[in-house]
């Protein structure tokens, strides 16, 4: 499976001005061309009254943009551009321009698409979709304090049974999950049972896991 960076699928908007032209980017996480395609069509009928929509999408390998009739170059790929710089992918960008009366110049236009596109990725969340091993360890009562404990500060916990024994369901980056289970099997002298359930390409927050 192939990690990647991308952004939430809640769609987050910010606006610039300049020289009384305003650039309105709008940004938010897919999954498909057909998802992508969609967003587009929808920021084109809420701004139907706008100059230009131009816009970006990466997905995947993927990648396509357009200048909606702005100078060629100059709308479409500095949208691009930025997306790539920062190493996101499934998402699109979409920057709306209502016509200020004065002309920008190539550069000027460059800058104020590219700078419309980092200014709504910074509002963005940012997702990081990781390889992440799913485990389960099934341990008595009285190792479950510790078990829970080593488990808790490494991983995220997804569910805990409590019946004859204890099971603890959690999953954490695959290249950290040797170690944890060999930690597991030591704290209970290897009396706890503990099953890799297999690898599943996830978002998470990062700050939950010790990767110390």
């Amino acid at each position: 499976m192939k990690e990647f960076v991308t952004i939430g699928r809640e769609i987050v908007s910010a606006e610039n001005v300049i020289n009384k032209s305003r650039f309105i980017g709008y940004a938010c996480g897919v999954d498909t061309v057909e998802d992508a395609t969609a967003f587009i069509d929808s920021i084109r009928k809420k701004n139907y009254d706008a100059t230009h929509n131009c816009y970006a999408y990466a997905i995947g390998a993927l990648v396509k943009f357009s200048d909606d009739g702005e100078p060629s170059q100059t709308a479409g790929k500095p949208i691009l551009d930025v997306i790539l710089k920062k190493e996101l992918t499934n998402l699109v960008v979409v920057v709306t321009r209502y016509f200020g009366g004065i002309k920008l110049g190539a550069g000027g236009l460059v800058r104020a698409y590219s700078g419309a596109c980092a200014s709504v990725l910074s509002k963005a969340p940012v997702l990081r979709y990781r390889d992440c091993a799913q485990v389960e360890v099934i341990c008595d009562y009285s190792q479950y304090k510790a078990v829970q404990s080593l488990i808790g500060k490494r991983a995220e916990i997804i569910e805990t049974v409590f019946d004859s024994a204890i099971t603890i369901r959690f999953r954490l980056p695959t290249a950290l999950s040797s170690s944890l289970i060999c930690d597991i099997t030591e704290i209970t002298n290897g009396r706890a049972d503990i099953n890799q359930k297999g690898d599943i390409l996830i978002p998470f927050d990062e700050n939950i896991f010790n990767e110390k």
